[in-house]
Formats: C-alpha cells, structure tokens, sequence
C-alpha cells in the first residue's frame, strides 16, 4: 500500500541575533504552514510554553491536532519536537513515543 501526505518541519528557534523577534517568526511559519496543503507539521526547537500557547491554539483553528507525548509537562517537549496533524484526514492508531538517543560527538 502507498502512503502519500505533504510533511513541513520548521526550525522555530533562530539565533537571537539573526531572529530577534521570535513571536514573529512563529507567527510567519504558522502562516506558512496553514496553506491548507500539509498533513504534518514538526516544528523543532520548541522549549517553551509560551511558544506552544501561541502555536496549538493556531494549529486547532486550522484543524491540526497536537501529537501528545506521554510523560511531558505542556511546554517541555521532548527533544524540542512538536509534530501535528490534519485530524480531519489522519487518526493516530495506538499510544506515541518518543526514543531518546545520545547526540554526543
């Protein structure tokens, strides 16, 4: 069986010197990201509260859903990585998870 969907991963953090307006920057790829084209939405480097209170309410009013990970207080993600989907074409079929791994060099 192929799977086709349309999948956009977005690095939301920035150096400060380069993005020094990060609500901004959030804003812009929200409304990049809500074309109406995509399945998935990553968004990476995510590491605080604020920016999801900003983000998952967008995300809901455009019919995204957010991929809950088990064991995360709302705004430590793991790894920084928040995945979303189109909920009215896409259901998650048994519990998500999240595997760690070193990134040392």
């Amino acid at each position: 069986m192929t799977m086709t969907f349309t999948l956009l991963s977005w690095n939301l953090h920035g150096l400060a010197i380069l993005a020094p307006k990060p609500r901004a920057r959030h804003f812009e790829a929200m409304v990049r990201a809500l074309d109406g084209t995509l399945d998935v939405l990553l968004l990476q480097e995510v590491w605080s509260a604020a920016i999801l209170a900003d983000v998952i309410p967008w995300m809901a009013r455009a019919g995204y859903s957010v991929v809950r990970l088990p064991g995360n207080a709302e705004g430590l993600r793991s790894g920084g990585l928040v995945a979303f989907y189109r909920a009215n074409t896409w259901t998650l079929e048994g519990d998500p998870a999240f595997d760690r791994y070193d990134s040392s060099g």
